[in-house]
């Protein structure tokens, strides 16, 4: 390979180094804007505790303005067999209280009267029970990827390109200067 050669595929391995590492600095974070949460309630949707043990009572709340007033609201737990029909209040909240399920894992409570609201809640075995292992009422495991963990690798490949790139531009450089004569 020519000295010319070399020193181009230098240049341009750089260059593709440098890009890299631009595209990796100038990465917006690509977070979503969610939709609101259907429908507006005055007091949202919540349980009393968002981690309970295995067959603990639990009772959850739709929310006010979730239902119309005094009507009938089916209200199920996703994955059981848990499921009742409940009356909503004046405000239009219905209260369910319930035994949480045996198996540890992820539920909701969903209230159905036309418009649908859930709440989520994550059941764990009794060794592992304590605030602040799930979801909870304010929870939300359906958050944005933002692309945070994806720039170090990212930046570590540009790194690696720059610096192949500028070690073969100073190879080419003594390789120069060491023919005779000095030959470009």
């Amino acid at each position: 390979m020519t000295t010319r050669k070399l020193a181009s595929a230098a240049a341009a391995a750089s260059l593709a180094g440098a890009a890299v590492l631009g595209m990796a600095a100038a990465t917006p974070a690509l977070a979503q804007t969610a939709p609101p949460y259907p429908p507006v309630t005055a007091t949202p949707p919540s349980v009393t505790d968002g981690t309970p043990t295995s067959g603990q009572t639990v009772t959850a709340a739709s929310g006010d303005n979730a239902c119309p007033a005094n009507t009938n609201v089916s209200v199920t737990v996703t994955g059981t067999n848990i499921s009742d029909t409940e009356v909503a209040d004046a405000n239009g909240n219905v209260d369910f209280t319930f035994q949480a399920p045996t198996k540890p894992g992820r539920y909701e409570v969903v209230f159905a009267c036309g418009e649908t609201v859930s709440v989520p809640f994550t059941v764990v075995s009794a060794a592992a029970g304590g605030p602040g292992r799930g979801q909870g009422a304010g929870g939300n495991s359906a958050l944005p990827r933002t692309g945070a963990d994806s720039v170090v690798p990212l930046a570590i490949t540009g790194l690696a390109m720059v610096g192949i790139g500028g070690g073969v531009v100073v190879a080419a450089r003594r390789r120069r200067e060491d023919m005779p004569g000095g030959v470009a």
